[in-house]
């Protein structure tokens, strides 16, 4: 199991397909915060502080809120389980829910993804409706945006979970999904969609249908084919190897790939052709 880390709180959960994750099960990989001195310095969470930060969050249109996101994600190095099963957890979501275009909800989105690190977390996110305005903002946005990175990191952390899998895959976010690789995000944007996808269909075949339907085929081999300096380690290069070598087990696929590929390349050689002719200069 892979769980890149870009800081101590941004850490990503990623199922193969010996670790399903299912929930709390034996399956589950739990990621170990090693205790220093700053954990010394987090502020207990009672009655008096839940209370304080759900104020603060219920003030979108302060600086207040912003602040509460940021004291939750320290709060949730130590407290992560008692968090989740708090009035903060679903004050976040209302956040998302109430614009989750804003930056506001920026923030909201990646304290959100630090608690779906944890498998109660997951499941109550969910419960919580984060789904619907998640789907809505990343079909009708710019995927380079702040708000989708950090909505997909937050699929990609709540797909850890079996039951959360089945809910999304039919309220739609694979083929939302879809849709952001179609548009070849920045790296980060498409290392966390593949994730996404991964992590939803890759022990499911009615996902993986799901996805081929969406259109995810060219997508794929198109970052297989990009050349970069980098390409062959870059992650999204090897999640989306991965992913295309298993959508190559069901029926038909592995030709429609080998077309695709055919394809892909011939307009790549097309147009470095046209690339390298001389221009023409004009003559009086």
């Amino acid at each position: 199991m892979e769980v890149p880390s870009t800081g101590s709180l941004d850490r990503l959960a990623l199922l193969s397909p010996g670790n399903s994750a299912r929930g709390s099960g034996r399956n589950t990989e739990t990621v170990v915060v090693e205790a220093d001195s700053s954990l010394l310095k987090i502020e207990k969470l009672d009655d008096r502080v839940i209370s304080e930060i759900v104020s603060c969050l219920k003030v979108k249109s302060s600086m207040l809120a912003h602040g509460a996101c940021e004291r939750v994600k320290k709060i949730a190095k130590m407290y992560t389980k008692e968090l989740v099963i708090t009035p903060i957890l679903p004050e976040l979501v209302n956040i998302v829910k109430d614009g989750p275009g804003t930056p506001l909800a920026v923030s909201a989105l990646s304290t959100l993804a630090i608690l779906a690190l944890s498998p109660e977390g997951r499941q109550r996110i969910v419960m919580c409706g984060v789904l619907t305005p998640i789907i809505r903002l990343i079909e009708r946005s710019d995927p380079n945006k702040p708000n989708i990175d950090k909505s997909l990191t937050l699929l990609m952390n709540l797909a850890a979970d079996q039951v959360n899998r089945r809910i999304m895959r039919t309220e739609g976010v694979i083929e939302a999904v879809v849709g952001v690789l179609k548009q070849m995000p920045q790296d980060q944007v498409l290392e966390h969609s593949l994730g996404t996808i991964h992590n939803i269909a890759l022990l499911d075949n009615k996902s993986k249908q799901r996805a081929l339907d969406a259109g995810i085929l060219a997508p794929l081999v198109k970052i297989i084919l990009a050349k970069t300096a980098v390409s062959d380690t870059s992650i999204p290069h090897v999640r989306a190897k991965m992913f295309l070598a298993e959508l190559s087990k069901l029926p038909g696929v592995d030709v429609q790939i080998e077309e695709l590929t055919l394809k892909f390349r011939m307009s790549n050689a097309r147009d470095s052709s046209v690339s390298m002719e001389d221009p023409v200069e004009d003559q009086d």
